[in-house]
């Protein structure tokens, strides 16, 4: 400032260049202000932005764990689809040999059941043979007995007779031993037929236990497809937030190093504003 006394021209020009001055140190008090403002508000979004950045990276780091975390997830959900599925297919075809073995089993019924029913028309046939049998002994008994009211005449017939009486009692123990035999066959053959029909009813208890497994399995192969489905969209979610993570830390890096460069050019600022005395 001008501090000498003038007239005239003079006091003017003292006064303009004071005017002058004192506006310019206002100014420039304005500017040192706004100056220690940029750098103070600098200052703090650096240690901001330093802070931010460390925060990104440790969330980019337990993204990037997450994300290798859901590839463990969806390669183990890919495989427990595959399983069952396989599952499904050798639930169903056990379902179709227990049901074809119902099948046989019931053919296997009927079967023993027509056997059942032979036996004992055969039983019924040696009924028959066996009187005949014994029919046939008793006319030998008596053509012997008439041949041996016959003398000398009738030797040839009583020996005939004797032979067919013979045969009769031979044919009689043949029949005994075949109807003991038919009686042991059809007592076997009812057990057989009550085991067979148990085994079809144990059988038939299987195909549903296998149905029901088999609409379980299903039901579990669908609800894979579905968690499938989902971990696979969570996945690329989290792909897609790491990405865009990382995109942000290096944003976030980049601002802190304007921030710091914003702070070193406030504090230029500062020198070159401090070659005045204000």
């Amino acid at each position: 400032t001008i501090t000498g006394d003038y007239k005239g021209f003079m006091l003017d020009l003292k006064e303009d260049v004071n005017s002058a001055v004192a506006q310019l140190n206002t100014f420039m008090q304005d500017v040192k202000e706004a100056a220690d403002t940029v750098k103070r508000n600098a200052s703090e979004i650096a240690d901001a932005n330093v802070e931010l950045s460390a925060r990104t990276e440790e969330q980019a780091s337990s993204l990037e764990e997450t994300a290798a975390t859901m590839d463990q997830m969806t390669s183990s959900v890919h495989q427990n689809a595959a399983s069952s599925k396989q599952a499904n297919e050798l639930a169903s075809s056990a379902n179709t040999v227990a049901t074809e073995g119902g099948e046989v089993i019931k053919q296997a019924v009927v079967a023993m059941d027509g056997i059942n029913k032979s036996s004992v028309k055969i039983a019924d046939i040696i009924n028959v043979i066996d009187e005949i049998a014994f029919q046939t002994n008793l006319l030998a008994l008596n053509a012997s007995v008439e041949a041996a009211r016959a003398g000398d005449k009738g030797r040839g017939f009583a020996v005939v007779a004797d032979e067919v009486r013979d045969l009769a009692s031979r044919s009689a123990v043949s029949a005994k031993e075949i109807k003991a035999l038919i009686n042991e066959s059809t007592t076997q053959v009812k057990q057989g037929t009550q085991l067979v029909d148990r085994s079809g009813q144990l059988l038939q208890k299987i195909v549903d236990s296998v149905s029901k497994v088999s609409s379980s399995v299903s039901e579990i192969m669908s609800a894979s497809d579905e968690q499938n489905s989902g971990i696979e969209a969570v996945n690329n979610a989290v792909q897609e937030m790491d990405a865009m993570t990382q995109q942000n830390s290096c944003m976030v890096e980049q601002a802190a190093a304007n921030s710091r460069m914003l702070s070193e050019q406030a504090e230029k600022l500062n020198g070159v504003i401090n070659r005045f005395r204000v």
